[in-house]
């Protein structure tokens, strides 16, 4: 699981370009509602094939399953989205859409869709 609070993160690179856009576009609206300076207010996730609901529920510090606020599919990727108040600070989940990848994940958040 690859963690991004920073558009200047060079681990944005490590990503295949279409999974990078998405990774890099949900960045940009936490930017957009949070600013430039995202400590301890969000972060994006971006959920590796081995991942499993485990990993992202402790990255999140919430289970997913019951505090997502919302799912959509964004090109290839499952996007949800996980608030930790109501002041718009939380966690962007990034989960390419590929039978197969991280299968926890990606079921919980088709379920939300």
């Amino acid at each position: 699981m690859l963690k991004f609070t920073s558009m200047s993160d060079a681990q944005l690179s490590s990503l295949a370009p279409p999974h990078r856009q998405t990774a890099t576009n949900a960045l940009q609206t936490l930017h957009s509602i949070l600013g430039p300076d995202l400590t301890d207010r969000g972060f994006v996730v971006f959920v590796e094939e081995n991942d499993t609901l485990d990993d992202v529920n402790h990255a999140c510090n919430r289970n997913i399953e019951t505090s997502l606020e919302g799912t959509f599919l964004d090109d290839n990727c499952l996007i949800g989205v996980v608030l930790w108040g109501n002041s718009g600070e939380g966690v962007t989940i990034v989960c390419p859409n590929v039978d197969g990848y991280a299968e926890e994940v990606a079921e919980v958040l088709r379920k939300h869709l």
